[in-house]
């Protein structure tokens, strides 16, 4: 063992008998509110509700079940929350691809909003498959998640009924659509008004007396590709723009790929 090393776990074993110490011998591998109970003669059920400030509990129990907490530095075992609760604190994020910039900036506002909440965000890649990106879901709920945002890949507005999202809008746990639009929603949606942005696009280029407009659009199995294309052949028809078909292309939305035109 090289000294980094041995000095590591020297501190490492000094902190476990400071520890022991604390707990008067006691060293479970997890500080429990069992634990916390059987140094101060009070249940289980008392530290529980003490640590959710019931009224209860008076304030001087409440004040001793404190101090020892900071000392023996407990934290709340989230797993046996989640069982006892039927639900984590756990918000589930289910994305087609986290390295895409858009849903990078999505996790971002996710991840900042959920700990503001005392809750934490998990990320996981989904699927461009349909099939696929239900069973990640159901991997997610699991888990016991608080909640789902979830960016499927459906490829048509209306949902076929009898089908796994349609189970899942009757299930407790929450979810929320990332840029899609469902028509009818079965979920809450949160998505880019396409048809206005589109329109200001498409008068603004009107309006500097552009005809021949190239459109270079995403995949068009997906619904928000699908969305966006409609919306700009609709107001491009309204005003004048040439219909040449060979204007519209596709490609993977990716830099790279976008230079190539």
């Amino acid at each position: 063992m090289d000294g980094q090393a041995c000095d590591v776990a020297t501190e490492f074993v000094s902190q476990r008998e400071t520890r022991s110490a604390l707990c008067g011998g006691l060293l479970p591998d997890k500080i429990t509110l069992k634990d916390i109970g059987s140094k101060l003669n009070l249940s289980s059920t008392t530290i529980s509700l003490a640590l959710r400030d019931h009224p209860r509990i008076s304030i001087p129990t409440k004040e001793r079940i404190r101090k020892l907490i900071n000392e023996w530095n407990y934290e709340p075992d989230q797993v046996a929350r989640a069982l006892v609760m039927g639900r984590s604190n756990l918000i589930g994020v289910i994305v087609p691809n986290s390295s895409d910039p858009y849903y990078a900036e999505v996790f971002k506002g996710v991840e900042d909003a959920v700990r503001s909440a005392n809750c934490y965000a998990l990320l996981c890649d989904g699927s461009y498959d349909l099939d696929g990106y239900a069973s990640r879901v159901k991997e997610m709920m699991s888990l016991r998640v608080g909640g789902i945002l979830i960016a499927p890949p459906f490829k048509q507005e209306r949902v076929t009924p009898n089908t796994f999202w349609e189970d899942l809008r009757n299930q407790n746990t929450p979810v929320v659509l990332i840029n899609r639009r469902l028509n009818p929603p079965i979920f809450s949606q949160v998505s880019a008004d396409y048809e206005t942005g589109v329109r200001i696009v498409v008068e603004t280029l009107a309006s500097l007396g552009h005809k021949r407009v190239a459109y270079i659009s995403g995949e068009p199995a997906l619904l928000p590709i699908q969305q966006r294309l409609s919306a700009f052949r609709r107001w491009a028809r309204k005003h004048r723009f040439d219909q040449d078909p060979r204007l519209v292309a596709h490609s993977i939305l990716t830099l790279s790929r976008l230079l190539k035109f």
